[in-house]
């Protein structure tokens, strides 16, 4: 009998090793917004594999990202038709609260576990073109990603994307409707909701 009751300690501790979320750290990342724009400040090894600090890590339409074309024309194009998107890379010093506060980002943390880390560093990868040297810069340069930017692929789509990807589970709202502010606010839901229920370090559960 005592072998057996060990036999079923041994195992329920093999299923509890399964799910490393609930006493596994892994890094932190930042939803940032800086007016009607969402980002994320990632750890900067993410796209350079040895730096050290925060990256900024964000996707827009390339010609209002760049500063070539504001206007309200613009803006209502956009809003039609698809256009050249951006994914725009910078590293932004060695601590991401100092970066917050010199940038006055408004900024939600989002705690990932390793595997949750790993999984949003997968989605990330899917914007960026293959082929730049990102390794040879740090401060900051625009890159043609792998898919356009439009009403349906705006910078919150593609949080939201990542977040999707490592397990935090927004509500699903229909993205072009969302303005910035109402994006973090269900951001904010959502790891408030796995918060509740003991989840520490967000990462995508298999079903």
């Amino acid at each position: 009998m005592l072998r057996v009751a060990l036999f079923v300690i041994v195992l329920a501790c093999a299923g509890c090793g399964v799910r490393p979320s609930a006493g596994a750290p892994g890094p932190t990342v930042h939803v940032v917004q800086e007016g009607i724009h969402s980002g994320l400040l990632l750890p900067a090894d993410w796209i350079w594999p040895q730096a050290t600090g925060v990256a900024e890590f964000s996707f827009g339409d390339r010609a209002w990202m760049m500063g070539e074309d504001r206007s309200t024309a613009r803006a209502c194009r956009l809003a039609v038709w698809p256009s050249e998107g951006a994914v725009y890379l910078r590293r932004c010093g060695d601590d991401a609260a100092q970066a917050i506060r010199h940038e006055r980002w408004r900024a939600l943390a989002v705690p990932l576990s390793p595997i949750g880390a790993e999984q949003m560093r997968q989605e990330l990868q899917t914007w960026l073109p293959p082929g730049p040297d990102l390794a040879s810069w740090s401060d900051g340069a625009v890159f043609r990603p792998s898919r356009p930017f439009h009403l349906y692929r705006t910078c919150h789509d593609q949080v939201a994307a990542a977040l999707l990807a490592a397990g935090v589970p927004l509500s699903g709202s229909w993205l072009p409707a969302r303005s910035a502010d109402r994006f973090h606010d269900e951001v904010g839901e959502a790891l408030a909701a796995l918060q509740a229920r003991g989840i520490r370090w967000v990462e995508k559960l298999s079903e």
